[in-house]
């Protein structure tokens, strides 16, 4: 067997192994580290947008917390991020929804920031990250993931008491928009 083979000429294959492991998490982990430049960018020229304040100040008395919220062309659909400052991005193109939809939006976003869903989801990619190589950990982060919108979804219709415009939210971000 090819195995054996190397084995009898000296090639440690575990070590082999080991190496190609290590040298899979440092990619996945200089991947990250990208991204999250990448996300630094995003915030740095986000702008505040003074049009969802009342919406945003009467959500944060309610949930008890607060978020910076900013607009961007950078992304397509919102995200939160950080926990002690946190930062909710929109997407621009939120401006033009209905301010039941903002409001949908606004909830969802600061519920996450509520229950600090950022520490969840970074342990996550820091999991993947590790674990590159097993079939199995991608699965389970996207089904934690996943469980934790559900519990989101689900906290911020009993907020807003508006199906209908949660679900015109969730459509509005459904299908990403062309850059143009």
């Amino acid at each position: 067997a090819p195995v054996a083979a190397l084995a009898t000429r000296g090639v440690d294959v575990a070590q082999w192994m080991l190496v190609a492991v290590a040298a899979g998490v440092v990619l996945r982990l200089l991947w990250l580290g990208i991204g999250f430049i990448r996300l630094r960018g995003i915030i740095a020229t986000a702008a505040p947008d003074t049009s969802l304040d009342a919406i945003a100040s009467e959500l944060s008395t309610t949930l008890g917390t607060y978020a910076r919220l900013t607009i961007t062309e950078a992304i397509e659909t919102p995200a939160t991020v950080g926990v002690r400052r946190a930062i909710v991005l929109l997407p621009i193109r939120v401006l033009a929804l209905p301010p039941a939809v903002q409001r949908a939006v606004i909830a969802h976003e600061l519920m996450h920031v509520k229950r600090r869903d950022w520490l969840p989801t970074l342990a996550e990619e820091f999991w993947c990250a590790v674990l590159w190589f097993h079939p199995a950990a991608r699965t389970v982060a996207e089904r934690l993931a996943l469980a934790r919108e559900t519990v989101v979804d689900e906290a911020t219709i009993l907020l807003t008491r508006d199906r209908r415009a949660y679900a015109e939210a969730l459509l509005a971000f459904s299908n990403p928009q062309p850059h143009l």
